[in-house]
C-alpha cells in the first residue's frame, strides 16, 4: 500500500475450464443457432449473466479451491469480484489426429458432437515432443523466397496456443540460423531483423 493507506490490494485471475466443463456448457447452449446452424455471437448478457458460463466457472473454481484454502479461511467467501468477462472458445484445445487412439478426424471415445461439431470432452496431451531430425518441420519455409509461416496449424504438436508459440519460436530459430551461417539469400533490408531496432 501507499502512504496514507490509499492503495488496495487487488488480484486479477484468468480461469480456463476443463474440456468437460466446456462441452457441458456447449451442449446446453450450442455455439450455433439450432434452426439455422449460424454461429451465435457471444453476448455479455449470456456470458456473464446469472446463468452464464462465467459465473458458473467462478462458482466451480470457488468450490474447487475451498478444500485447499488455509483452515482459517475455509467457509469464508472469496473477495468480491469487481469485474468478470466470459469468453467461449469452442476449439481452443482441439484434439490431434491419429494420436492417443484418435482416428484421422481427431475423434475418440471422449469426443462429444454438438450440432455436427466435434468437441473434445477430455484433456488431451497439450504438448507432444518437438519434431525429430528428418521429421517435417513445425513451420512452413521457403528459404529461396524468404517466406515463413508458423502457427498451430503447421505444427505437429497438439493444436492450440502452446503449439502456435512453439512453432513461431522454431521458425525464428531457423531464420536466425540462416542469418548467422551466412546462408540468408536476400538483401540486408529483406532480413526479418531489419525491422528490429539496432
Amino acid at each position: 500500500g501507499g502512504e496514507g493507506g490509499g492503495a488496495r490490494e487487488m488480484e486479477c485471475w484468468t480461469l480456463i475450464s476443463t474440456p468437460g466443463f466446456a462441452v457441458k456448457e456447449i451442449s446446453q447452449v450450442p455455439m450455433q443457432d439450432p434452426a439455422t446452424g449460424a454461429f451465435r455471437p457471444q453476448e455479455n448478457s449470456y456470458l456473464n449473466g446469472a446463468d452464464g458460463p462465467a459465473p458458473a466457472l467462478l462458482n466451480a473454481f470457488s468450490t474447487a479451491i475451498e478444500a485447499i484454502r488455509a483452515p482459517s479461511a475455509r467457509g469464508t467467501p472469496l473477495p468480491k469480484v469487481l469485474y468478470i468477462q466470459g469468453q467461449r472458445w469452442g476449439s481452443a484445445l482441439p484434439a490431434p489426429v491419429s494420436i492417443g487412439g484418435r482416428d484421422s478426424t481427431g475423434r475418440a471415445e471422449t469426443t462429444a458432437t454438438v450440432m455436427g461439431v466435434a468437441y473434445e470432452a477430455s484433456t488431451p496431451a497439450l504438448v507432444y515432443p518437438r519434431p525429430t531430425e528428418g521429421d517435417r518441420a513445425d513451420y512452413l519455409a521457403d528459404d529461396d523466397q524468404g517466406i515463413y509461416y508458423a502457427g498451430d496449424f503447421t505444427s505437429q504438436r497438439a493444436p492450440g496456443f502452446e503449439a502456435a508459440a512453439l512453432s513461431g519460436m522454431d521458425a525464428a530459430e531457423h531464420i536466425r540460423a540462416l542469418l548467422l551461417s551466412g546462408k540468408w539469400k536476400h538483401k540486408p533490408q529483406d532480413s526479418p531483423l531489419s525491422v528490429c531496432p539496432q
